[in-house]
């Protein structure tokens, strides 16, 4: 199987007044294309700082972070933000949803940021929200939806470039019990669907072992 994401002995410490706070210690990990990997750990395991080190929006004070094999450190900011919207998806537990647009605009605007809303991004667009079940509420503003709604929008959205990896910070954490197992189902079927890696941070215990493999953030360091 091919890996389209993966880091290497990743290190990363803050610096909180004259003591070093080290978060992460020597974590490797990978994930191939239409796998899920969940990773669980405590409140300041470091799950949310591995998230932003893998999607380049932190940079590790040691190690490598791989997209689809090449190394991405040495990348300009300029460059790496431009892969980035192509390579990830990101679905946060806040939807940071645009109230100014409907539910149809907002996952074309992932689309808008790439240059590219023709007739075929239209219907890609329609089409995940479809997928998601959000067919009969393509107009509908982001505050006339349920939280279940507008995090259905956000998983659109993540997918709406066909990326190569989805990444997933705590995404039903704002959503009652039974809207977050279905969208956390659905958030694992059409990540397969679409032939997407997908890194799942949860503290769900149940989430987690749904997905393919499971690994377990303790003090900073990864464990399977």
């Amino acid at each position: 199987m091919d890996t389209i994401l993966a880091c290497q002995n990743i290190s990363k410490k803050f610096l909180s007044g004259s003591e070093d706070i080290h978060v992460l210690h020597d974590v490797s990990l990978f994930v191939n294309a239409a796998e899920s990997v969940s990773i669980r750990g405590e409140s300041g395991s470091g799950k949310t700082t591995l998230l932003n080190i893998l999607a380049g929006l932190e940079s590790s004070d040691q190690g490598e972070v791989f997209w689809s094999g090449k190394a991405i450190r040495k990348k300009s900011l300029h460059r790496l933000s431009a892969e980035r919207k192509r390579y990830l998806g990101m679905v946060f537990q806040s939807f940071y949803l645009i109230p100014e647009l409907n539910a149809l605009e907002n996952v074309l605007f992932a689309a808008r940021i790439l240059g590219r809303v023709g007739a075929s991004e239209r219907k890609r667009a329609q089409d995940l929200l479809v997928r998601v079940g959000l067919g009969e509420r393509l107009k509908s503003s982001p505050l006339k939806l349920s939280g279940g709604e507008r995090q259905r929008v956000a998983v659109a959205r993540a997918l709406m470039n066909r990326p190569q990896v989805v990444l997933a910070d705590e995404p039903t954490g704002n959503l009652d019990e039974a809207t977050g197992k279905h969208i956390m189902d659905m958030l694992l079927a059409i990540t397969r669907e679409e032939d997407a890696g997908l890194i799942l941070v949860t503290h769900n215990m149940e989430f987690a072992s749904k997905t393919d493999r499971c690994c377990h953030l303790i003090k900073g360091r990864m464990e399977s």
